[in-house]
């Protein structure tokens, strides 16, 4: 059985007394699906690999997320905006920009826990309520990134229902 105690562990929750953003322009963790139709500009996806269920996305107007924003997703689980991930345009593999991204995360929220993998890094920080995700993907000619906002509860509460009903209820996982 998984306790908070274990969560955290795994999660790697930061100590630091900010708190990771929530909000986004218009944009909300939390916010309700019919709140979010009547303030973005946004058009939905089509059903994805990998979706949960009750899972809807929507690309929104990153116009609030600075002029570097190419693309803004916006999650939703029942109905409750859940995950934000702002895409920017690739840059050159000698761009400080991504550093500079993580330079002033990390003078938010203290140092991420870092995970490489082949062509990829990621970079995250957790305030326990708040899972902030940058990713760096290092193609031939170019570097692209990402940040990704998540609601640590939605995303749990939906991971456990996943998971539940792809063991048949036999899982404890979130339990």
């Amino acid at each position: 059985m998984i306790c908070p105690a274990e969560l955290h562990a795994i999660h790697f929750v930061i100590n630091s007394s900010e708190r990771i953003q929530r909000e986004h322009g218009r944009l909300k963790l939390g916010m309700s699906l019919s709140d979010f139709i009547k303030a973005i500009k946004s058009k939905e996806a089509s059903g994805e690999i990998g979706q949960f269920e009750e899972e809807r996305r929507f690309h929104a107007d990153p116009a609030s997320f600075g002029p570097n924003a190419s693309e803004v997703l916006a999650d939703f689980y029942k109905e409750q905006l859940f995950r934000i991930e702002v895409n920017y345009p690739p840059v050159r593999l000698d761009s400080a920009a991504v550093e500079e991204v993580k330079a002033g995360l990390t003078g938010h929220y203290g140092p991420p826990r870092t995970n490489s993998l082949p062509g990829t890094d990621l970079f995250f920080w957790d305030d326990g309520k708040t899972r902030l995700i940058l990713e760096r993907d290092l193609a031939e000619q170019s570097m692209a990134y990402s940040i990704t906002y998540i609601d640590d509860d939605l995303f749990h509460h939906a991971s456990h229902e996943r998971v539940g009903k792809e063991t048949d209820g036999r899982s404890t996982y979130g339990r």
